[in-house]
């Protein structure tokens, strides 16, 4: 039997850091842990943890950490180096 699993954050990429977290504040609530803070993947160990989790293309971005009161958060990523990049979305059941 499989067991629901538990979730601590979830991380999404975003185009507008700001924009998004005044959506996460305005429609759920949410507080801010942490950010916007800088990613830079240069030689530094947190440069380098970057450039592992993000990718060997990966040179700069920023991120924010944000909350809800159960303690579940939401972890926003702008790519500046490369560009972030949206996409469209279409409607599920249309073609």
């Amino acid at each position: 039997m499989n067991y629901p699993r538990a979730v601590t954050h979830v991380g999404i990429t975003v185009t507008d850091i700001e924009a998004a977290i005044r959506w996460y504040q305005e429609i759920f609530g949410f507080q801010v842990l942490t950010g916007p803070v800088q990613l830079i993947a240069d030689d530094s160990h947190f440069g380098m943890i970057c450039r592992d989790i993000f990718g060997s293309e990966f040179r700069k971005g920023r991120l924010a950490l944000l909350t809800g009161s159960n303690g579940v958060c939401v972890e926003v990523f702008e790519f500046e180096q490369p560009v972030s990049q949206s996409e469209k979305v279409s409607s599920i059941g249309k073609q």
